[in-house]
């Protein structure tokens, strides 16, 4: 099994890797970064699996302050079928365009 990544920013156990900015980021690191403005907000992330730490489609989040997602992966919670989030910032700030 994997070892939790730390947040990048605080030391705290990251839930997002973020690849437009090679980091990780706890869900309060993250909000704070993604939300300074429309570009960063673009961002697709990742969430890390709870259980063991993979980073998987699945589960991607993007927007200024994407709401938490499941947060176990297939793998480790074979009864439930993945979903996409929720949150209206995930579709509102639609782009072709992802920065790199």
């Amino acid at each position: 099994m994997k070892q939790r990544q730390a947040c990048e920013l605080c030391g705290g156990e990251a839930a997002i890797f973020c690849q437009p900015d090679a980091a990780f980021l706890c869900w309060a690191c993250d909000a704070s970064v993604h939300g300074a403005n429309f570009l960063v907000a673009r961002h697709v992330r990742w969430v890390a699996c709870g259980g063991c730490y993979s980073l998987d489609s699945a589960r991607q989040v993007s927007g200024p302050a994407p709401w938490l997602v499941r947060s176990l992966c297939g793998s480790c919670d074979p009864d439930h079928s993945p979903s996409p989030p929720s949150h209206p910032a995930s579709s509102s700030y639609s782009s072709s365009c992802l920065s790199t």
